[in-house]
């Protein structure tokens, strides 16, 4: 079995549930070491749309500890082994109801196009829903990367929630790939169970909303340390995006000066941010829960 599994938190959980679940023989494991609801996705099937992409990301990641060279050597590797996957190999795409991984979910299924697989999906929310969820206790998930190694092997146990997937349906999802791939936007989110596009500045009001709460909580201190916002930003914020991309909107609303910052840009631990005048006044539709 070779499993296909979307961002790096989620790729290690799976690595250990696998590694524990299989004594004397490990499955392949292909890690897509990214997240797709942020950045363009135009033509990322093609040299040139990988390139376009990496800059983007470039600009938005931070390298501290070398973190963005070894995405990029992720990625290298993980279309490597997508060319390597050899006919009649058994793919398991692990995927969960949110934008990052329903792109990834039609971007894998279109990179293995060519290929004589048998080819299966497992849902990670509606799966954990229904084995973990109960009337008097429930625990909602945003992505994959938030389920334990332990319950992903009861996931991966429950044979039930793994669909096999029909030349029909691999089609379908070819197609809606190169759909996302004719865009060029920079934000996507989960709505009403689908993805879709919406302004690179769709959570700013957002950022300003939690920047003012955590002002009101600790009025003695005129500074917040950004990744204290960052945190409560992706505490609960319903979408999942990536604290990188929440700096890099932090980032612009220093530009326009909504924050005004003390410290160095050069890393979230090395700066410091405060609403100004101007920023206290920010408003604009929001989505969290």
């Amino acid at each position: 079995m070779i499993h296909i599994i979307f961002g790096a938190a989620a790729a290690g959980s799976l690595k250990q549930a696998v590694r524990e679940m299989k004594q004397d023989q490990i499955d392949d494991i292909i890690a897509f070491d990214d997240i797709y609801s942020i950045g363009p996705l135009l033509h990322l099937h093609e040299d040139e749309g990988q390139a376009n992409r990496i800059e983007w990301l470039r600009n938005v990641m931070s390298n501290e500890y070398g973190y963005f060279d070894d995405m990029v050597n992720d990625q290298h590797r993980m279309l490597q082994q997508i060319k390597e996957t050899t006919a009649g190999s058994r793919i398991l795409i692990w995927t969960g109801s949110n934008a990052h991984e329903q792109i990834g979910l039609r971007y894998a299924v279109y990179l293995l196009k060519e290929k004589s697989i048998e080819l299966s999906v497992i849902n990670t929310t509606t799966a954990f829903d229904q084995l973990f969820n109960t009337n008097t206790r429930r625990m909602d998930i945003r992505h994959s990367g938030e389920i334990t190694s332990e319950k992903l092997k009861v996931l991966y146990r429950s044979k039930e929630h793994i669909h096999t997937v029909s030349t029909e349906e691999r089609e379908k999802l070819q197609n809606e790939w190169l759909s996302f791939a004719k865009e060029n936007h920079t934000l996507r989110i989960w709505k009403k169970g689908q993805t879709i596009s919406v302004p690179e500045d769709e959570f700013d009001a957002y950022l300003v909303k939690m920047a003012k709460r955590l002002h009101q909580s600790a009025p003695e201190d005129e500074y917040i340390v950004t990744p204290r916002l960052i945190g409560e930003v992706i505490g609960h914020l319903d979408q999942y995006i990536g604290d990188d991309f929440i700096e890099y909107r932090i980032k612009k609303l220093i530009d326009q000066e909504i924050f005004d910052m003390k410290g160095k840009l050069t890393s979230m631990r090395y700066y410091s941010i405060k609403l100004t005048e101007f920023g206290q006044h920010f408003k604009k539709w929001v989505c969290c829960r």
